[in-house]
């Protein structure tokens, strides 16, 4: 059995059963709701707070899980969860909650693009898949209080509110990420996808001008205000998965009808491949702008993110040793459908849960080894 199929069937018949199973509220006012994290043996951790980011991206799980239809009840979890994010999550006018407690009340911290970034891709993906006229019009609300509340003079969007140092990429790719879903959402609907590609090329313009490093053919993850990077230690933190994640979006955008520079993800990948990668083709987590290695942890979302760089580049055999690394490692748990999400370089995983956030990371590399015909 290849190593695709073998992933196929462990998100089939294991993870997803098991997430949208134990891992989800089905009963009560909470139904539909998803954990924030399980215990290694299953239990879901139901006094941990729900953050509004991973409620987006469990969305986006189960309605990938419908769309391939991989699971009976994926479409009505789907939708169960949408209308839990929209009542318990949604602040009015487009402004979403970082958090909210185990009873339902806001938590934590003021606005952040982070969540607002995946709701936006969350609401695409229920616009499209579930036909939620509501997730839409939700979308638009939400852009409109983005541009009117957190947009930034200096390029993109602020990070929170109030305005913080770094400015970070991280939010900005997963914008572009939102954006086009929903231009896919539009195409197949009467929202006329034109608003979000702009939205998408003025991300892609930022990507050109201010997060991609020429000089050292890097990405740069944290800025001052200006979109100048930061002084070390700050600065020097470049992130090899980042590096696999953008060259997937930029494929992504140019599929799209975007105007794509080929020769940043050329180099992106290049950088990631030779300097971030052990020589079991498995990514590491940080190296610096001279691509000196600088941290050996691995993290289940930057193996998921090689793997789907690697597919649209073609290069199958490359996405076949990671996904096998992958599998003998991050997925190989006591209880099926679980991961250690974050490794010491001693092999020694990190983690005392299961974080749900990284499902989402590892249906994206699924659906992509379904289009590739892996």
């Amino acid at each position: 059995m290849s190593v695709f199929l073998r992933f196929d069937h462990w998100m089939r018949r294991t993870a997803l059963p098991l997430w949208l199973g134990a891992g989800i509220e089905r009963e009560g006012p909470f139904r539909g709701r998803f954990h924030e994290r399980l215990g290694f043996d299953g239990v879901p951790d139901v006094r941990a707070n729900r953050r509004t980011r991973v409620q987006a991206r469990q969305l986006f799980v189960a309605c990938t899980a419908a769309a391939r239809q991989a699971h009976p009840e994926a479409r009505d979890l789907a939708s169960a969860c949408l209308d839990q994010m929209i009542a318990r999550h949604h602040a009015g006018a487009g402004r979403w909650l970082f958090s909210t407690d185990a009873q339902g009340r806001p938590a934590g911290a003021g606005p952040d693009l982070y969540d607002h970034a995946f709701v936006l891709f969350a609401l695409g993906h229920g616009a499209r898949v579930l036909g939620r006229a509501d997730a839409m019009a939700l979308a638009h609300q939400t852009q409109s209080y983005l541009d009117q509340a957190m947009a930034s003079a200096s390029g993109g969007w602020h990070e929170s509110l109030p305005p913080a140092l770094p400015r970070r990429q991280n939010p900005h790719m997963h914008l572009l990420e939102a954006y086009l879903a929903l231009m896919a959402a539009s195409a197949e609907g009467p929202d006329a996808p034109e608003h979000w590609r702009s939205l998408a090329a003025r991300v892609i313009a930022l990507m050109n001008t201010r997060l991609f490093d020429a000089g050292h053919g890097v990405l740069r993850e944290f800025f001052e205000d200006d979109w100048r990077p930061r002084p070390p230690p700050e600065g020097d933190i470049i992130e090899p998965g980042h590096h696999f994640e953008w060259v997937w979006l930029l494929h992504q955008a140019r599929a799209a009808g975007l105007d794509v520079d080929g020769a940043i993800a050329e180099r992106l990948y290049d950088s990631a491949l030779r300097h971030g990668c052990d020589d079991q083709g498995r990514v590491l987590d940080a190296i610096n702008p001279a691509c000196k290695v600088t941290d050996r942890g691995r993290r289940l979302w930057g193996q998921c993110e090689a793997v789907k760089a690697h597919l649209v580049r073609g290069q199958g055999d490359r996405a076949e040793r990671t996904l096998a690394a992958l599998m003998d490692s991050h997925l190989d748990t006591d209880v099926p459908g679980l991961w250690c999400d974050h490794f010491y370089e001693d092999g020694s995983c990190r983690d005392g849960f299961v974080p749900a956030s990284s499902l989402y990371h590892l249906v994206m590399m699924w659906d992509e080894i379904g289009k590739a015909g892996q």
